[in-house]
């Protein structure tokens, strides 16, 4: 179990491992697709239209990946997810390719203890580095916020991010 605490409460979350293809099953309702907007369907409500959860997961980009997908909870509930893959390049690295907490849950806490386990995960890992895109604005702030550094590699479409463990 994952703890974290606020000055006015204390936050308990779990977290499993899980493969793209146990995400799939586990995102296979209409009601998790949209707690979760940018993993499954990028934020376009127009993609949700006349489709059920199946196509609608099997159209998502994100269900392609491979790596590992961190599925956190709370009280049996989804409300966070990541996807990280080990990289062996120059270095050692964790590439975060998603992280988000679900849209009901944000708010409370929770990014705080995904962020931190996926540092734990790293660390574990041996790796040197994570590295990761924010495709907007809020995102790249927050990445930045959270001690992130932009790469020299960054353009105004790709913002590349990373940190050192």
């Amino acid at each position: 179990m994952l703890l974290w605490s606020t000055c006015s409460r204390r936050v308990a979350m779990e977290v499993e491992l899980h493969t793209t293809a146990e995400v799939k099953k586990l995102l296979s309702n209409m009601d998790i697709i949209k707690r979760f907007p940018m993993i499954c369907y990028e934020k376009d409500e127009s993609r949700l239209d006349g489709k059920t959860a199946n196509e609608i997961i099997d159209e998502a980009k994100t269900m392609e990946y491979t790596g590992e997908w961190m599925v956190f909870t709370s009280m049996e509930v989804i409300v966070g997810l990541a996807c990280a893959q080990i990289e062996d390049k120059k270095t050692r690295n964790l590439y975060l390719k998603e992280f988000e907490v679900a849209t009901d849950a944000q708010g409370n806490g929770f990014s705080n203890i995904m962020l931190d386990y996926v540092f734990k995960y790293a660390r574990k890992h041996d790796c040197q580095y994570i590295t990761l895109m924010a495709f907007d604005d809020s995102a790249f702030e927050y990445w930045k916020h959270q001690g992130f550094s932009v790469s020299t590699k960054t353009t105004p479409r790709l913002r590349l991010l990373f940190k050192k463990l």
